[in-house]
């Protein structure tokens, strides 16, 4: 089966994974933010054991945002220009 890739394509995955990376943050930053109020109200070893539980869980909301920021902005650039290079020289890549 042959795929076709376009810088169209590429550039349009690009953006959503921008958007997806930035969500991602604000999603961290509300729990994070709601999280450090919540200890101002409760005080307890239950506070204690919970935060520690959703440590790990706030780290992989921020481990899968750098990962879409990688891909977006470091990975699918030299792709896009290669890509866009064949497209104006009226070559058609296959993937």
């Amino acid at each position: 089966m042959k795929t076709y890739v376009s810088s169209k394509s590429l550039i349009q995955l690009q953006t959503d994974l921008i958007s997806l990376s930035e969500r991602l943050q604000e999603i961290y930053d509300l729990l994070k933010n709601n999280e450090t109020e919540l200890g101002e109200d409760w005080l307890d070893e239950k506070f204690v054991e919970f935060e520690e539980e959703f440590k790990s869980s706030r780290e992989k909301i921020t481990e899968m945002s750098e990962r879409y920021n990688y891909w977006a902005n470091k990975y699918l650039p030299p792709i896009i220009e290669t890509v866009q290079r064949y497209e104006n020289s009226g070559v058609t890549l296959n993937k």
